[in-house]
């Protein structure tokens, strides 16, 4: 199963900040098991939110070129619960100031708020490859094209 942890992309800057929103739905398979009685959006799910955003900021970044994989978290911090029902907006930094070369390591500053409500803090670092490597690029351009028009669904931009 492939989860897609981003639903809309509402800012890009130059591949250094993103944001995005991550709609929390009672839909979503992991709420059943996580946890029956009291079902909260598992926090490993948040962090994946904001590797995927960091992914999208390079991808964009690169014109298509280049992607990242998760290679470390070096600190997190999970402060409140996301519950169905709840959109997560999500921010992601990147913290270095170079361009990526393929295999080269990246680190990211993300953060996760619902509702006005700190949900996590974290600081990682991914690994940078060449995209096609992964996937089609076009069906990448295809997609982002998708969370885009979703972002500014979101924002009214």
């Amino acid at each position: 199963m492939r989860f897609l942890m981003v639903d809309a992309i509402t800012e890009l800057d130059g591949g250094r900040r993103a944001a995005g929103v991550k709609n929390a739905a009672m839909s979503e398979d992991y709420f059943a098991d996580h946890f029956p009685q009291q079902p909260i959006l598992p926090g490993v799910l948040v962090l994946e939110a904001m590797t995927q955003l960091a992914r999208w900021l390079v991808i964009t970044g690169s014109d298509f070129q280049t992607t990242v994989v998760l290679s470390a978290v070096q600190h997190s911090k999970f402060i409140d619960f996301a519950v169905p029902g709840d959109r997560l907006t999500v921010e992601v930094d990147r913290l270095d100031g170079g361009t990526p070369e393929h295999s080269a390591e990246i680190d990211f500053r993300g953060t996760a708020q619902a509702h006005g409500r700190k949900i996590a803090v974290a600081t990682f670092r991914c690994r940078s490859y060449p995209l096609a490597e992964f996937e089609d690029p076009d069906s990448t351009r295809r997609h982002y094209q998708v969370l885009r028009l979703n972002g500014t669904k979101v924002t009214g931009r």
